[in-house]
């Protein structure tokens, strides 16, 4: 008899259940040296869902390829088509993916890969949509500015001289002789 952590009492005399799948789970076997080569890879996250699905698809169902659609793959996986896409080609690029006759394979062999991906696969344009806004503004902004107000003080300026109805400006005197009566 042996005790655990909590104090309970574990009875150790009889065999160890070792519990197996059930016969109706499907799973996908992966040798390791693509586990140990897919550790080591630096994926974006549309990039490691392109390349599950594919797996899933090809050595899941034992089968060297897969038919598909990127409408499909994308669909199936929750994204947009355009990131599918990009996340497909950065994987095809390196060999990781490759197509054949039409259909999507997952290359198995990590020494035929072409080298290993980092992250920034072309996701910078995508994500330096907007200039940052700098801290200080510059002078030729800031004259701009300046511009501006003087523009808008000189429309007032002239709105005021003119009569708001548009009727004639009144003439100097005209009316001085009667108020002298």
């Amino acid at each position: 008899m042996r005790i655990d952590e909590s104090g309970a009492l574990l009875d150790l005399s009889g065999p160890i259940e070792i519990r197996t799948m059930p016969q109706n789970d499907s799973f996908i076997r992966l040798p390791n040296a693509l586990v140990e080569a897919l550790l080591r890879l630096r994926l974006s996250g549309g990039q490691w869902r392109v390349l599950f699905w594919t797996l899933r698809r090809t050595l899941g169902w034992n089968r060297p390829a897969t038919t598909f659609t990127w409408y499909q793959v994308a669909k199936e996986l929750d994204l947009d088509r355009a990131g599918t896409l990009r996340a497909a080609r950065s994987l095809l690029a390196c060999r990781i993916l490759f197509l054949e006759n039409g259909r999507l394979c997952a290359q198995i062999d990590p020494t035929r890969w072409k080298e290993a991906m980092t992250t920034d696969m072309g996701d910078d344009r995508h994500r330096k949509r907007c200039q940052p806004s700098p801290v200080f503004r510059r002078a030729i902004d800031m004259f701009k500015d300046v511009k501006k107000k003087e523009r808008n003080t000189r429309k007032k300026e002239e709105a005021l001289i003119s009569h708001p109805a548009g009727a004639a400006r009144p003439i100097p005197g005209k009316y001085d002789q009667l108020s002298d009566a």
